[in-house]
């Protein structure tokens, strides 16, 4: 739950100066629906702002939660 928390403060700030940000997820070895849900929020507070996050470079135990969660294809 702290590990949410603090992707949803770091993007915070990174929203008030880009317009893309890319996530890149190389050494994160799993990822929880909380998780993967706070990467959706992200996504749609990205829209919001006229912009868009991009999942780079996800491992495949990250991939395959993304991949039967449905959500493969909404960060690329």
């Amino acid at each position: 739950a702290q590990l949410v928390e603090d992707l949803e403060s770091s993007l915070s700030a990174v929203w008030e100066g880009s317009a893309l940000v890319v996530l890149d997820l190389d050494g994160l070895h799993a990822i929880s629906s909380a998780g993967a849900g706070a990467l959706v929020v992200a996504q749609r507070e990205a829209e919001r702002r006229g912009g868009g996050l991009v999942v780079a470079r996800p491992t495949p135990p990250v991939m395959h939660v993304l991949t039967t969660l449905g959500l493969h294809t909404m960060f690329a």
